[in-house]
């Protein structure tokens, strides 16, 4: 997601509680009162405590999680999940981060980029938050690929969901926990972009991966799982 923007609202269906993280990165969050809803913010900006207050306002409630970009480690992006400047912040704040996968121009290419991705978007979600703390999450870690630009191909979702839980199993993982940590692949897109979700089928038919999907819609964006059996968006 290139362009800047406002906070925006986010609703978590009822049977989807999401996971995030603050100074970690996800674990399941608690209904706002004031919504009956899982509300949360996403920025390309780095959080702030102004940041914070501006969204509390829009939203009404403060935001249980908050949408960030990863690429790959060491990114010092601005644009993208930034540890030292914005962790303690929204640990402060009681916000978690909601991963967010952004190599927008890339989701329409091949299966051997999408692995490669992948496999960059789990190590630089693991150098921020730590693998010690992530492999304690045991229900694992939601990681929303962006597709906002190109439409999404089949191969490369095959390819960047394997990388990105291979990610979680690898010599990119410090040594120190009994197990890999788990990385659950989603993709966020917008309504209307039917090649997507007809490559995201195609995909999963041939067994890739895919805990949820995060449908962009105009004033209002809905997380919903990806199998009818499901019964909370992992």
């Amino acid at each position: 997601m290139k362009r800047t923007r406002s906070p925006s609202l986010r609703h978590k269906s009822k049977k989807t509680p999401v996971r995030k993280s603050s100074e970690g990165a996800t674990t399941q969050v608690r209904k706002s009162a004031a919504t009956d809803q899982w509300v949360g913010a996403d920025t390309s900006t780095v959080v702030t405590q102004e940041l914070i207050a501006l969204a509390t306002v829009q939203l009404g409630t403060k935001p249980l999680f908050w949408g960030r970009y990863f690429k790959g480690p060491g990114d010092q992006n601005p644009g993208r999940y930034q540890a030292q400047l914005e962790g303690l912040i929204l640990n402060s704040n009681g916000i978690r981060v909601l991963p967010i996968a952004q190599q927008t121009n890339n989701v329409a290419l091949d299966q051997s980029t999408g692995h490669r991705d992948g496999l960059r978007n789990g190590a630089a979600i693991i150098s921020s938050f730590g693998q010690i703390y992530l492999s304690n999450l045991a229900d694992g870690i939601l990681v929303f690929l962006d597709v906002e630009g190109p439409s999404l191909s089949a191969e490369y979702y095959k390819g960047w969901s394997n990388g990105l839980i291979v990610a979680g199993r690898t010599e990119m993982v410090e040594a120190g926990a009994s197990e890999g940590i788990r990385f659950l692949p989603a993709v966020y897109g917008p309504k209307g972009d039917d090649s997507t979700w007809q490559s995201l089928a195609h995909a999963v038919a041939e067994q890739a991966q895919c805990a949820g999907v995060w449908i962009a819609r105009p004033a209002r964006l809905v997380a919903i799982p990806c199998e009818s059996g499901m019964t909370r968006t992992r």
